[in-house]
């Protein structure tokens, strides 16, 4: 995939940097987000413990983090749409995906340590 095509607006984008694929963004018609995939019970969990560690974050982080990594825009676009110091968006970006990585972390641990009980 090519860079010009993750930096489009518009775009989400995951952690890595490539573009979320569509049904993955929205739930299917009739039912919710917190629906399983159909015969992806990983990727159900998986979107679980992000929702739980998202919901750890401040609400400036978690806008922070919709405006760059899930509308795509660039870190000057975003703080221009949040009103902002560039510096101030990147500060609040950099502290949120440190909370996240540390919360998914725990998360991973406590999982680790129930399965060899």
């Amino acid at each position: 995939m090519t860079t010009a095509l993750l930096r489009q607006p518009g775009r989400p984008r995951d952690w890595a940097g490539a573009t979320i694929p569509p049904k993955w963004r929205q739930p299917a018609a009739g039912g919710s987000a917190t629906d399983p995939p159909a015969g992806d019970a990983n990727a159900f969990v998986n979107s679980l413990d992000m929702a739980r560690a998202l919901a750890t974050l401040t609400p400036a982080q978690r806008e922070v983090l919709r405006e760059v990594f899930f509308v795509g825009r660039t870190c000057a676009a975003a703080a221009t749409a949040l009103g902002m110091p560039t510096g101030t968006l990147k500060s609040r970006l950099y502290y949120a995906l440190h909370k996240l990585r540390d919360v998914l972390d725990e998360q991973r641990s406590q999982a680790d340590s129930a399965l060899q009980r």
